[in-house]
């Protein structure tokens, strides 16, 4: 039965009581029991949590088939590498309330791309700042510099060979970086709303 071909993915022994499992293999029997019957909607809170990096591999597999067969599965996690990796939409709820609902791509183009620098000597951040299109964050180290690039990258890597960098990392406007962007601003917003004195 596909029960059982799941716990053989999953590598469950089937016979020993719940109480006796670990959490790991309990998530495990969770997800057997979601998916054995083939639904067409699933609702998944949290589904890898206690799954080691090899039965969290198993899972995507599973929801990738699962999807491939006409299903729909809603997760909700705060790991975000996770739904990255396993979602063709998201939605991000602050307080209750959906704020944002789209495609992944769709929602991360509109984000900076974020480019670390390392120099061999001390730099400024005004010698970057002016460049249109780019935003230095705060320097930590005077042989680092950390930009976000909304678009106009071919102009600031010219300034970075400019400038002698030795390193670049780049890193696409990911999923963390837009749900800090919605949470960041709430919590920017209630940190500037004026306190009643005692």
């Amino acid at each position: 039965t596909y029960m059982h071909e799941l716990a053989e993915r999953f590598a469950l022994t089937l016979h020993r009581p719940i109480g006796e499992l670990s959490k790991g293999n309990r998530q495990k029997i969770g997800i057997v029991q979601a998916f054995m019957h083939h639904p067409r909607l699933l609702l998944l809170d949290e589904p890898t949590a206690g799954l080691d990096p090899l039965m969290q591999r198993t899972f995507y597999g599973l929801v990738r088939e699962t999807c491939d067969r006409g299903a729909t599965i809603l997760v909700s996690s705060h790991v975000l590498t996770e739904v990255d990796r396993i979602a063709h939409r998201v939605g991000i709820i602050r307080d209750g309330e959906i704020v944002a609902v789209d495609d992944i791509t769709n929602l991360t183009t509109t984000m900076a791309t974020v480019i670390t620098v390392h120099f061999d000597r001390a730099v400024q951040p005004a010698q970057v700042a002016d460049v249109p299109g780019v935003t230095v964050d705060p320097q930590l180290d005077t042989h680092e510099l950390r930009l976000q690039v909304q678009d106009n990258i071919p102009a600031v890597l010219r300034r970075l060979a400019d400038l002698g960098a030795v390193g670049i990392q780049a890193q696409r406007g990911d999923l963390e970086q837009l749900f800090m962007q919605y949470y960041g601003s709430a919590d920017q917003a209630a940190d500037s709303t004026p306190k009643e004195a005692p």
